[in-house]
């Protein structure tokens, strides 16, 4: 592993960027060390946002009280867990432009741990450049079946990173970051099967150790197909309360990002 680390006085804020020969799932135990004590340089994470919120317009639709339960809920010191549908790579783009143009979202910005996929850090061009943002914004790699030094791994290893992946992102919960997930897991295109949630978002639940400071804000996101990506539908409901049972929070977090996808669509529809 290759470190730098840069100091602010003010912040003691570490900012360590690992090689991106480094970012592979042989590697997943090192690779996710990297990100248990790292933190995120507001600056540059006030800057991607601002250039997704110019990147991004969304069209959104809010069911009412949602934004004002959020804020309610960050005043009273509590954190949340953003969870959508998967539907573009330009999705978490799509996330930071809404949650730049709504005041209410404002405290997660510079505050928030962001999973992505591992190419990310590592595919030419500007790959260093690249992953020197992600890691100053605390992104982390997610290691994907399909990706070819996964399945040369084998299934054991994607299963421990895996395993790994979720353990990290409920401790930096736990640390006091709020967090992004996607539940599915993987992109799924347009005209499939409804939502279907992995395991991923109960287990992370699961393993809070103050599960009442946290809500789930559950988000549908769709890209009408006549029109430019950058023109994503985005349809957001009221926070969901992490619940005793791993099972029930799954199925109420499931049930609500299945509504807000179908909302979401409907609203892609009407506009074509």
């Amino acid at each position: 592993m290759v470190v730098f680390g840069i100091y602010k006085c003010k912040d003691v804020i570490a900012i360590i960027i690992m090689n991106k020969a480094d970012i592979h799932i042989e590697n997943h135990h090192a690779v996710y060390d990297h990100y248990e004590s790292l933190v995120p340089d507001q600056r540059v994470a006030a800057f991607v946002f601002n250039v997704a919120q110019r990147m991004v317009e969304p069209a959104v639709q809010e069911e009412a009280g949602a934004l004002e339960q959020i804020q309610e809920h960050f005043e009273q010191d509590g954190k949340i867990i953003l969870a959508a549908n998967h539907r573009s790579p330009l999705d978490p783009f799509s996330l930071a432009s809404y949650v730049n143009r709504r005041e209410a979202l404002h405290p997660i910005i510079g505050d928030l741990f962001v999973p992505g996929k591992s190419t990310l850090f590592t595919e030419r061009p500007y790959s260093f450049a690249r992953s020197r943002v992600l890691d100053r914004m605390v992104a982390v790699p997610v290691f994907r079946r399909k990706d070819a030094d996964v399945h040369r791994a084998g299934e054991q290893t994607y299963l421990s990173a895996n395993d790994r992946l979720i353990r990290l992102m409920a401790k930096k919960a736990n640390q006091g970051f709020n967090v992004v997930i996607f539940p599915e897991g993987t992109i799924v295109r347009e005209d499939t099967e409804s939502f279907r949630a992995r395991s991923g978002l109960s287990r992370i639940a699961e393993l809070l150790e103050e599960p009442e400071r946290f809500r789930i804000v559950p988000l549908g996101i769709d890209y009408p197909a006549q029109q430019s990506k950058r023109r994503p539908n985005i349809a957001v409901g009221r926070p969901i309360k992490v619940m005793e049972s791993a099972e029930a929070t799954h199925a109420a977090a499931q049930g609500k990002i299945g509504q807000l996808v179908l909302l979401a669509t409907s609203m892609s529809t009407a506009a074509e």
